[in-house]
Formats: structure tokens, sequence, C-alpha cells
């Protein structure tokens, strides 16, 4: 096989820029992000428990928190690709 380009590390890092940008440092630096490979395909490929790690602190539900990761990568991104 090639040379495999590992997603890990890069999804790690965006998400904790998002982490970053939403809930500020002192939310960001208490918490580690950690993407793992996913047991089963059906779930995708990869995932997180950042969400779950954060509920407690922000008071809010793990859903809510996952969602508004996703909205910030998703605008980080188009920022970047633009």
């Amino acid at each position: 096989m090639g040379n495999t380009w590992n997603l890990i590390p890069f999804l790690e890092e965006i998400i904790s820029r998002a982490v970053l940008d939403l809930y500020g440092g002192d939310v960001a630096s208490g918490v580690r992000c950690k993407v793992i490979e996913t047991a089963d395909p059906k779930w995708g490929d990869y995932t997180t428990n950042i969400s779950m790690l954060l509920a407690s602190s922000l008071k809010q539900s793990p859903l809510d928190i996952a969602n508004d990761i996703q909205y910030r990568i998703q605008e980080m991104l188009k920022i970047e690709n633009n």
C-alpha cells in the first residue's frame, strides 16, 4: 500500500479549534479532543466524545453541542476554501 494520510490528527485539530471558537479558552483547555475509528461502519468512519465531555460544564445537551461544533466546522471549512 502507498502512503495514506492519517485523518485523526487533522480531525482532532479542527474539532479543537471549533470548540475554542465556540466556547473560549477556559472551556477548551479543560478537555482534550480524542478521535477514534468507529467499531461499526454504519456509524461512520470516525467518532469523538467531545460533546459528552463538554455537556456538564456547559449545562447543555451533548446533541446541541455536537450540532454547534458541526456547524462551526462547516463555517471554518467554507472560510478556508474561499
